[in-house]
Parts: structure tokens; sequence; C-alpha cells
């Protein structure tokens, strides 16, 4: 009697979607706990999953954050599905840049703000000090 030799197949990742799927099903994160940590129906998770919607990168970003999924992994094929501690503060420190830019572009607006209430002299005056700055 021959017995064949059942092998396992190993799921294709040819797409963002299908690697998605893998590291959650290595990671043993469900599809609804998925959704909810990025904060999308069931429907649109399904939809990333099945590769019918490019998944977001700020979605995927929640993902990593929330559950540990490693963007590198979905998105580029490389590495473990599993996100690193390199690439979580990569992206913390992204972030921390982004809300950097913020509070920057916040102070610019209150002091154009504040140069918008100021007579016409004091205006000059300051217009020859920043003359003299840029010398």
């Amino acid at each position: 009697m021959y017995l064949a030799k059942m092998e396992k197949k190993e799921p294709k990742l040819d797409t963002p979607g299908e690697r998605l799927k893998s590291a959650f099903k290595l990671l043993g994160i469900s599809r609804e706990e998925g959704a909810v940590a990025i904060g999308t129906s069931l429907v649109s998770m399904n939809r990333y999953l099945s590769n019918q919607e490019p998944i977001p990168e700020f979605r995927m970003d929640l993902l990593l954050i929330k559950k540990g999924v490693s963007k590198n992994f979905v998105f580029n094929h490389s590495g473990e599905p599993k996100a690193s501690w390199e690439e979580r503060l990569a992206l913390l420190e992204k972030e921390n840049a982004r809300l950097d830019e913020v509070r920057h572009n916040m102070l610019l607006r209150e002091i154009v703000t504040d140069l918008t209430y100021l007579p016409e002299d004091d205006l000059k005056i300051l217009q020859a000090v920043i003359a003299k700055f840029r010398q």
C-alpha cells in the first residue's frame, strides 16, 4: 500500500492583503480585532484582506502601534510579520517629527496673528529689525 506524503502548502504572499492575512494568522489577530484596532468596519477589513482595496498607510501605522503588525512585511514583503522594535521606534520618531512640525506651524500662525494687530509705526520698526537680522 502506497501512502502519498502530504505536503502542507504554504500560502502565497504575493499581495499586501495576503501578507496581512498571514500576519493576522501568525500573530493570533482576528479580522474583528484588526478592524477595531484601525477604526474601520469588518467589511472594509475584508476588502483589504481580499485585495479589493489597497490598505492605507495610516491604517497600517495603527496596526503597527496597536497590534505589532509589521508594515515592512505587509507592504514590502520583507522581514517578519511581527514588527521589530526598530520599526516601532522609527514610526514613533516619524510621528514626533510630525507633531513638532504642527507645533511650529501653530507658533507661526500665532505670531502672524499678533502682528496683524500692531500699529503701522511698530511694524516699520519690526521690519527694520528683521532687515538687520538678514544681513
